[in-house]
């Protein structure tokens, strides 16, 4: 049984969209899917579960279905104030260099909580 993937939507903009921007002209960004419904979302958006040895997490992953196959990595660093996302990779052909997105600490752990509540 094929389950649909979890989204991760920042500013009401899918991570996908966010990217995106950070590819050359002429390059296809990979396909790529969000985590499937079942996925601790709470223990992988707070960085609990490196996928390399940087340490970074797999935010999103191939489109066949499985998170490790080219997934997109990223930093997720916790602070008292600030959720922070950085160090995308791997490149692929792009370059996340830039690429950060931070969140504030109270609101990033009311969505995950809210998140939970709904699964």
């Amino acid at each position: 049984m094929q389950q649909s993937p979890v989204d991760i939507i920042v500013d009401g903009k899918n991570l996908v969209d966010w990217v995106r921007p950070h590819v050359p002209p002429g390059f296809k960004l990979p396909e790529f899917l969000g985590h499937p419904i079942g996925t601790n979302m709470t223990e992988l958006l707070l960085g609990h579960r490196p996928e390399d040895e940087s340490g970074r997490t797999a935010l999103l992953g191939c489109t066949c279905t499985v998170i490790g196959c080219g997934p997109l990595l990223a930093h997720i660093e916790v602070g008292s104030e600030t959720v922070t996302w950085s160090d995308f990779g791997p490149g692929c052909g792009a370059d996340y260099e830039g690429l950060e997105l931070q969140f504030d600490r109270d609101t990033y752990m009311d969505a995950l909580t809210r998140y939970e509540q709904i699964i």
